[in-house]
């Protein structure tokens, strides 16, 4: 009887674990500079895929811009400011940090801005972006459908592992 009442008890823990919590929504203003970055971020992936250095370099700066944009509405969020500031700060440091670098520091550097910049469209009720990973390099980094038409093209390592990444969501 005590194992029925535990595996019917650990049964309702795991349904309540995988129900998806709903998304956060923001001040509508803040929500267009925050869908402002999420674009940023996918024109980013882009230059990363295409491997064209001197478009990287012109999206990081606009990604770096359109961060700062946020930031400056970040008030607007109250309860969720403390962690939304904590994310934008990550992200504008990493991307700081890739301009600064070259190769697996420069790739790393990519691999952690992308993984803050997801946390964004997860938690936030924003434009929809498709969100992958790829266990070869275990990079996370949000797309938009139409280019690739739902193909993941990893931004990370384009080389080594052009389209290894699977949907999350």
């Amino acid at each position: 009887m005590k194992r029925i009442i535990c595996v019917l008890f650990l049964l309702s823990c795991t349904v309540h674990a995988v129900a998806r919590r709903p998304k956060i929504k923001l001040a509508e203003v803040l929500s267009v500079e925050l869908n402002r970055v999420l674009a940023a971020t996918d024109e980013l992936h882009t230059a990363c895929v295409e491997k064209d250095e001197n478009k990287i370099v012109v999206k990081t700066k606009g990604l770096l811009q359109a961060i700062d944009k946020a930031q400056a509405k970040i008030n607007l969020a109250k309860q969720q400011k403390p962690h939304l500031e904590r994310i934008l700060n990550a992200a504008e440091a990493h991307l700081e940090l890739t301009q600064l670098s070259e190769g697996d520091q420069r790739r790393q550097n990519l691999k952690d801005a992308f993984a803050q910049l997801v946390q964004v469209a997860q938690v936030f009720s924003l434009d929809k972006y498709l969100i992958y990973f790829c266990p070869k390099d275990r990079a996370v980094w949000l797309q938009k459908n139409s280019r690739s038409k739902g193909k993941a093209s990893n931004p990370v390592s384009p080389t080594k592992h052009p389209s290894c990444g699977r949907l999350v969501r």
